[in-house]
Parts: C-alpha cells; sequence; structure tokens
C-alpha cells in the first residue's frame, strides 16, 4: 500500500542534543453509516499527528505526541500529551499513553468497515465492558499513566499503570515465521470486576489469507469471550470476518471489504451484536497523509 505523507522537519541545535525532529501525519474519513434501527446518517473524522523525536549526544532517544481530532461534525478537541525516552529497545512513557492490554499484537485484527462498526471484534471487547483498558485518547486529556515497553528480535514485553483508573497490566507477545502469539493479564485495584482478565491470542498468516484466534477470561472466570477472523488480500482488494461468543449465548459478527486507490481506501461492512435491536453497516473513504 502506497502511503502519502506530509510532514515538516526541524533540526535543533541546542547544548547536549544532536538533533531533534517534529513531524506531522494524520489521515481522515467520511461516508455513511447506518445505526440498529436502520437509520443512515453522515460520519466524519479528521485527525492529525504532532510527534516531537530527537536524539541526545549520548544516544537516549526521546519524543512525545499530541493529537488533534474532530469527529462527526464536532469541533476539534486535543489530546493529552505523553512524552518518552528509549535505549536500546528499552521505551518509558509517560502521560496518556498506550497500555500493555493495546500493545498486543493481534488485538484490533477484526475491525471491519469504515469506522470499525462498534469494534466487538476486538478480543478483550466484551458486551457488558466496552474499552476497558489503558489506551492513548485521541481527544481529551485521557488517562495519566506510566508504561514500559521492551522489544527484542521476534520477542516484545510490555507493563503499564493507569494512575486514573488502577488498572495494573502486563503483555508479551512472540513472532515464529508468520505467526505470532500474544498474552496479557490486568488487574483493577478499584476492583471494577469486568476490568480483570487475562487474554491470548494468535495471528498468522497462509498465503493470501490472514487469521487470528482468541480467548479471553474476565472477573476470574465469571463471563468470558472467543473470537475468530479471517482476511483475504488479492491485489488491492480485501475482504475481512469476525465471529465472536460469549457467556450468556451473546455472539456478535461482521464482514467487511476494502479496495486501496494509493493513499485513500473505499471501504465498507456490516456488523451485528445478538442483543441489539439490529445490524449496523457503513460505506465511505479512508485517506492518509
Amino acid at each position: 500500500m502506497k502511503k502519502i505523507l506530509l510532514a515538516t522537519s526541524i533540526l535543533v541545535g541546542t547544548a547536549g542534543v544532536a538533533a531533534a525532529d517534529v513531524s506531522i501525519s494524520g489521515g481522515a474519513r467520511f461516508g455513511v453509516m447506518m445505526n440498529t434501527a436502520g437509520v443512515w446518517s453522515l460520519t466524519n473524522r479528521f485527525t492529525l499527528n504532532f510527534d516531537g523525536s530527537g536524539e541526545t549526544d549520548g544516544g537516549l532517544a526521546y519524543g512525545g505526541r499530541v493529537r488533534l481530532r474532530a469527529s462527526n461534525f464536532g469541533a476539534a478537541a486535543l489530546s493529552g500529551a505523553n512524552a518518552w525516552i528509549e535505549s536500546n529497545g528499552l521505551r518509558l512513557s509517560v502521560g496518556n499513553v498506550n497500555g500493555a492490554i493495546e500493545m498486543m499484537p493481534g488485538l484490533y485484527s477484526n475491525g471491519v468497515g469504515l469506522t470499525g462498526l462498534g469494534w466487538n471484534g476486538v478480543w478483550v471487547n466484551h458486551n457488558t465492558s466496552m474499552w476497558g483498558w489503558q489506551a492513548f485518547s485521541s481527544s481529551g486529556p485521557g488517562d495519566q499513566g506510566i508504561a514500559i515497553d521492551y522489544s527484542s528480535g521476534d520477542f516484545g514485553v510490555h507493563a503499564s499503570y493507569d494512575v486514573t483508573q488502577t488498572l495494573s497490566a502486563v503483555s508479551a507477545s512472540y513472532s515464529f515465521g508468520n505467526w505470532t502469539v500474544a498474552g496479557g493479564i490486568q488487574e483493577d485495584a478499584a476492583g471494577a470486576t469486568m476490568q480483570d482478565f487475562v487474554v491470548i491470542g494468535v495471528t498468522g498468516s497462509l498465503g493470501d489469507f490472514g487469521v487470528n484466534a482468541a480467548y479471553a477470561s474476565f472477573n476470574a472466570g465469571a463471563a468470558y469471550k472467543w473470537t475468530i477472523g479471517g482476511k483475504y488480500s488479492m491485489n488491492d482488494i480485501s475482504v475481512n470476518a469476525f465471529y465472536s461468543g460469549e457467556d450468556g449465548g451473546v455472539s456478535s459478527y461482521g464482514i467487511g471489504a476494502a479496495y486501496d486507490l494509493g493513499g485513500a481506501t473505499i471501504a465498507g461492512g456490516v456488523a451485528r451484536l445478538s442483543t441489539a435491536a439490529g445490524p449496523v453497516a457503513d460505506l465511505g473513504i479512508r485517506i492518509s497523509f
């Protein structure tokens, strides 16, 4: 896929600093979306990322990010900031950060359509507890926290603590050939039971086919979710689908398709949560720059 990236770079020379770089990147999407009542409406989103990075004379890398986002014709909002330092594959981040669960490879393998259509295919999105882990907030201050990430070759490990919600999490992943296995655990000191979970997942590819599967156990086994998904790619066209089952007989499924135009993508899909009044659907264009 060919991407169009617009960036500005500023070289700064100060004592003890070798070089610094400031870049701007982002993307947008627009289209139509149908809710569970069968009503269609317009949808749009615009995002700009402001990233700064550099390296000291001693080889210590550092950086930070803020994001500006406007969605569905509302006013733009600035995210909370994060800052980080890194050396020899070990990174320490503070502020509005991605937690250990968010860093798991494959977590978002099952997004369908233009907008994700509820994101019920995310491995740890249970229908009674959505987005119950620490992640970078794109349009507000977000939770404040600390994260430590380490990668070496095919191995990665992550640990985080969300100060705002008192969430502690650890995850690890290992890649071999075309396959990656990842696992994570999160505990909530405040006792929000559905935010206590263990998850394990695998992603891989077989030629033009991509597959993923995961199982998550919540609140010491009181609730669970399993998910399977697949994707087929041929030239500039891709089709993906997922199915998940939860305790209580709840299920969700979705299918989407995309056509890559080079810098822009036409995407659409349909998804359904079994407890909802009806399916949701969308169709539109994503662009990146």
